[in-house]
């Protein structure tokens, strides 16, 4: 390596890629699985994550990249790491996956293996032509996920139990969430001059902790979505609203919802134009 650490957003490709290389790795997460590789890295000791990429400060960076260079365990791990790793022999493993690929190519075992799969997909396929919204489609991800995978599992059953906190909370009118697409900015402390620890993004949900006495300045804690744990937010700003309080126990499905349609609202978007273009050349 010609260098002491390397800094990415935590791709699993790139993350390989500098582990091996023997150096340690700080992640500032964006997306997907970004964020599990951070936290994966942090606990083996190979280096450290950092808040979402959004909200990471100068200063935090610095520390961890400090850390980083000057730990002797760090180091450590991630030398024994990438000589685990430089001994691995990827192309040997490549030469025999091809083999064997081609001989159940030639012998009918890989064309079994592709009907059957096809077969799958087809059934699974027409299981979701029904679901028309994109929740409805991840919670039906997510159930068929769940039987097949124990940690997709808990994951959901830990969803289960925040679902049942945020209910708990509403009925206390202590639940909120950001409503601005902008996110809404936090700070420490109730003034407004206080340091500001970081931004909850649109659809975060929050649990009111505490406020000032006129309502203008509210200390939430964030229950679900990206921010910070907790902090001291504005409800509205210049007469825009920006963090609003849970109308119903179903508006806590919406906020979900609408948070995964906004993240794949351009897949979504692409797809409803090609039914649209189906649709006129069948007429």
């Amino acid at each position: 390596p010609q260098c002491a650490y390397c800094v990415h957003h935590g791709g699993i490709g790139t993350a390989q890629a500098s582990l091996s290389a023997g150096v340690p790795t700080l992640v500032t997460p964006v997306f997907a699985d970004q964020k599990d590789i951070a936290k994966k890295l942090s606990k083996d000791g190979h280096g450290e994550g950092t808040v979402h990429l959004s909200q990471l400060s100068a200063k935090e960076l610095g520390a961890k990249i400090k850390r980083c260079c000057e730990d002797p365990k760090i180091l450590e791990n991630c030398k024994k790491l990438a000589e685990v790793m430089q001994k691995e022999d990827g192309t040997q493993t490549a030469i025999e996956f091809i083999e064997k690929f081609k001989k159940e190519v030639d012998d009918g075992t890989w064309k079994k293996k592709r009907d059957a799969l096809e077969q799958r997909l087809k059934v699974a396929h027409n299981r979701f032509k029904k679901l028309m919204e994109p929740s409805q489609m991840f919670a039906k991800w997510s159930m068929d996920l769940a039987e097949k995978y124990p940690p997709m599992k808990a994951y959901t059953s830990d969803q289960i139990d925040k679902y049942g906190k945020m209910v708990e909370i509403f009925m206390k009118k202590k639940l909120w969430y950001v409503k601005s697409s902008g996110g809404c900015l936090a700070r420490k402390g109730e003034a407004l001059k206080s340091d500001e620890c970081g931004r909850f993004k649109e659809f975060a949900v929050l649990e009111e902790i505490g406020a000032n006495k006129t309502g203008s300045r509210l200390h939430v804690k964030r229950l679900k979505g990206i921010g910070p744990d907790e902090g001291w937010v504005s409800p509205s700003v210049s007469g825009k609203d920006i963090v609003v309080k849970v109308a119903s126990q179903q508006e806590i499905g919406k906020i979900t919802a609408d948070a995964i349609a906004k993240q794949f609202a351009d897949i979504t978007t692409v797809q409803q134009k090609q039914e649209d273009q189906k649709v006129k050349t069948k007429g």
